[in-house]
């Protein structure tokens, strides 16, 4: 989702429940550059379903005013009520990437041919990096 949505770092960890809007009949992110820059990014039909999902079980998904992303805990300030950081986001994507290295190997190893949901036909570690 944020890579597909071209976002930075920041520009992620900055997003607010707001920030989601309807444009045209199609939703997308109001997205805050450097300075005064303001773009306006398309946001997937799936995406918003898994947002969606986020907000429901986050619990601040009533709350246009709050971050969109916030952390489950927060040892350096003591507070869940903000955003979360940019370093959060990339150790979260650091995370997610092990996860998907190690999960692929283990794959590897037993050679354990999977299949796609999408169309039956067999796929590599690759196609599942989204």
């Amino acid at each position: 989702m944020w890579h597909a949505a071209s976002l930075q770092r920041d520009e992620l960890c900055k997003l607010m429940i707001k920030d989601i809007h309807e444009r045209q009949g199609v939703k997308h992110w109001r997205v805050h550059g450097k300075g005064v820059k303001v773009r306006h990014v398309p946001l997937h039909p799936g995406s918003q379903e898994k947002i969606n999902e986020y907000l429901q079980a986050a619990g601040h998904g009533g709350i246009p005013s709050v971050p969109l992303f916030k952390p489950i805990r927060n040892n350096r300030r003591g507070t869940t009520d903000t955003a979360l950081t940019t370093d959060g986001a990339y150790q979260l994507i650091k995370i997610y990437g092990q996860l998907r290295q190690n999960w692929c190997v283990l794959l590897a190893a037993r050679s354990v041919p999977f299949l796609s949901t999408r169309n039956g036909r067999k796929v590599g570690c690759n196609s599942v990096k989204h």
